[in-house]
């Protein structure tokens, strides 16, 4: 089997160290324009190296050529290639997958179906494994009235040592364009829209409460009507439903006061040279890094409540992961490249069967998934009231 991984940056490390866990005779091909990073840290780890390529993503050409030698690819590339990434996957007859919101990529359900190309999007930690998560839990329901989603990407307590309680695992710039994005939810069976800097207000807060690491405050995170009808969620009886991102307490006031003295507006400043958005990336990032020996957690949590067996009931699935220290590895890198690694292996090997455009919450079976990710040490807490 041969996977193309477009990305060398962390996740597509960690894309390498999962195939090479679940495939180890795999032909494994590297696409990106610096590739120098991960090649050291397969030299560190010691696994066996695979091909690396200089490519350029904006080289349809050049990226077809590589496309047409695999069986999957994997695009970890920045958000601006998903489409084409996937319009070329769909041309080259090759099965992708992406850790992003499906977005236009839609479209391509009639053609990849023809071409019997499965792209499945959304395969990473939020969305991606609260997504399968949730198909177990409300699969064991009889009806859902309530439906809570979770996701973070948060320092361990003992390295919150900056006024924000926050570290960088991820993007900065795309964890900043969450920031002001509007949310949709279902509140007392009621659509609820909030604006960006509403989103981040006190009275939207809610907070939710972890074994073992305490309290955290959920803020509305993005569009949840989108996974009403995906889930099979019942609109007529479902009161509440939301998507939420978690943060130690405080760290949405200090988003909230950005917006409100327009820190994440995106038009050039002239007497900067920027815009105050570009100013907080270029700002922050270096000022946000973990260091050598500190610990990331990655967090999903998925709530429901209903009648389950006849009863009442609510039941709360949480995972858990942490940074590898051997390997480098943050927990989100783990969470979002295992995940990724582990969808296209199951599409190589065909426990994905369908074509199209796909979605984790329907169409990546439950339980061999969730056996997968055991396999690299993330397991599932539940409780049940």
């Amino acid at each position: 089997m041969t996977y193309l991984i477009l990305g060398a940056g962390m996740q597509g490390r960690a894309v390498i160290y999962g195939l090479r866990r679940l495939d180890p005779e795999a032909t494994i091909i590297v696409g990106d324009l610096d590739t120098e990073a991960a090649k050291s840290f397969v030299d560190r780890i010691g696994v066996p190296a695979p091909m690396f390529v200089q490519l350029d993503a904006s080289d349809s050409a050049e990226v077809m050529k590589w496309m047409e030698k695999a069986d999957v690819v994997l695009d970890l590339l920045p958000i601006a290639f998903t489409e084409r990434m996937a319009e070329l996957a769909v041309e080259a007859g090759a099965h992708l997958v992406n850790t992003f919101y499906p977005g236009t990529i839609s479209g391509l359900h009639v053609r990849a179906a023809e071409k019997k190309v499965a792209i499945l999007p959304e395969m990473g930690m939020d969305p991606g494994i609260d997504l399968v998560m949730a198909h177990r839990l409300l699969g064991e329901f009889d009806e859902v009235t309530e439906f809570y989603s979770y996701g973070a990407g948060v320092p361990e307590r003992e390295a919150c040592d900056n006024i924000l309680n926050y570290k960088i695992s991820w993007i900065w710039s795309g964890v900043l364009d969450s920031y002001i994005r509007p949310a949709l939810m279902i509140a007392d069976g009621r659509e609820v829209s909030l604006d960006p800097d509403e989103v981040f207000q006190a009275e939207n807060l809610h907070a939710v409460t972890l074994p073992g690491l305490g309290e955290l405050e959920a803020i509305p995170n993005g569009n949840a009507l989108t996974y009403v009808d995906i889930l099979g969620l019942n609109r007529e009886i479902l009161k509440t439903m939301g998507r939420y991102s978690l943060r130690w307490p405080g760290h949405a006031a200090h988003v909230l006061t950005w917006h409100r003295l327009g820190f994440l507006e995106k038009t050039v400043n002239p007497a900067l040279g920027i815009s105050p958005f570009d100013f907080m990336v270029k700002h922050f990032e270096p000022r946000l890094q973990y260091k050598d020996g500190e610990r990331d957690l990655g967090i999903v949590v998925v709530r429901a409540k209903g009648r389950k067996d006849g009863q009442e009931t609510v039941v709360t699935d949480v995972l858990i992961d942490r940074r590898d220290l051997d390997t480098g590895l943050y927990a989100m890198n783990r969470m979002v490249g295992f995940s990724a690694a582990i969808a296209a292996r199951m599409i190589a090997d065909g426990a994905i069967a369908g074509r199209g455009v796909l979605s984790p919450a329907r169409d990546v079976p439950v339980g061999p998934f969730l056996e997968a990710l055991s396999g690299f040490g993330m397991e599932i807490e539940r409780t049940v009231e």
